[in-house]
């Protein structure tokens, strides 16, 4: 009768510790697939943000020169720094 006990008490030992080495190895892959998404996929879209934040600054400072005809040559570096730093992107 122990030595049935004993032997069940190994059966269930070696399985659990055969799943946990499996759960281990799952979540390493897991997180380097989740590392993978955020640098294939995150940072391009957060780099697009920027882009489209950076525009709509350069929108927005060119309309407000036009509304009040006001040339600032301040604007006119800016911009051409602007685009000249996204053009890169494009």
């Amino acid at each position: 009768m122990t030595s049935l006990l004993f032997t069940l008490v190994a059966i269930m030992g070696f399985s659990l510790i055969g799943i946990s080495l499996l759960g281990i190895n799952n979540m390493k892959t897991l997180s380097g697939d989740m590392n993978n998404l955020y640098n294939e996929r995150m940072l391009p879209s957060l780099e697009l943000k920027l882009i489209e934040t950076e525009f709509y600054k350069i929108r927005l400072s060119l309309a407000q020169m036009v509304y009040s005809n006001n040339y600032d040559s301040t604007l006119r570096t800016e911009y051409r720094q602007t685009k000249a730093k996204y053009r890169q992107f494009i």
